[in-house]
């Protein structure tokens, strides 16, 4: 009876022991299934390194107003998926734009559209070779992938592109006002010069007066004006409180003028 007992003792503890290495093997086994799914999800899509450009002439005019960018995505699982663009290059320096596109995309190879602005472009008086860089995203904004430097078809001139319908000739004119008429200005007046191409309702604004060591006077104004065909010069007004509080003779240069 004893021997009896000792086997079936051995046996339950066998059976324990085979349980036991069973449940951990299937453990192990459906943490890596989790993995899996859960690497096959954040790789749900990929940037394929395609990309496609052209300019977009939206008003016939013969310049383009748009250069539209086509990123070509390979997607294995369909959802909503971002691009973030940032930046065009030339071998002179950078130009400013941005587009951050979203979209829901099906299974399959496809490309996403975005454009940047041809007044940017022009104004930069730089002619783009490459995009900067180009990111993918998906629906909780993890990054599936990244590009840097992504050659373009060409090389564009940024003449192509439309110039923009006012710039700042380059020409101001500047007095101090003395409001109360006691001796000291209240203000000190800019007037900028404006040339306008194509008329309507344009921002004015200039910040910062440099010292006559280059350092900035924190001074600034801006104005929101409509204007027609034409020159017109349009005035700003720095506090002379501002001027008077920096101790300094500020030069003729500013740190920051923009329309």
């Amino acid at each position: 009876m004893r021997t009896a007992g000792k086997k079936t003792i051995a046996t339950i503890v066998m059976i324990l022991l085979c349980t036991a290495t069973a449940s951990l093997f299937l453990g192990i086994r459906m943490q890596q299934v989790s993995a899996d799914e859960s690497d096959r999800l954040i790789d749900g899509a990929v940037l394929t390194g395609a990309i496609y450009d052209q300019g977009i002439d939206t008003d016939e005019d013969g310049a383009c107003n748009y250069l539209e960018i086509g990123v070509e995505v390979n997607v294995t699982v369909a959802g909503y998926y971002s691009i973030q663009a940032f930046g065009l290059t030339s071998d002179l320096g950078h130009i400013n734009v941005w587009a951050n596109p979203s979209t829901f995309l099906i299974i399959g190879v496809q490309v996403v559209y975005f454009r940047f602005e041809g007044v940017t472009i022009y104004t930069s008086r730089l002619n783009p070779a490459n995009i900067s860089s180009i990111s993918l995203y998906n629906a909780d904004y993890v990054m599936l992938g990244e590009l840097h430097e992504i050659p373009l078809s060409r090389i564009y001139s940024y003449a192509e592109f439309d110039a923009p319908g006012a710039i700042l000739t380059g020409t101001i004119y500047d007095k101090g006002i003395d409001n109360d008429g006691n001796g000291a200005f209240d203000f000190l007046e800019i007037g900028v010069e404006v040339n306008v191409t194509e008329a309507g309702d344009y921002s004015i604004e200039a910040y910062s007066l440099l010292k006559e060591d280059y350092r900035p006077v924190d001074v600034g104004d801006s104005q929101s004006v409509s204007l027609d065909f034409g020159i017109h010069v349009v005035y700003l007004h720095l506090d002379g409180v501002k001027i008077f509080f920096f101790r300094s003779r500020p030069s003729k240069y500013f740190e920051y003028l923009s329309i």
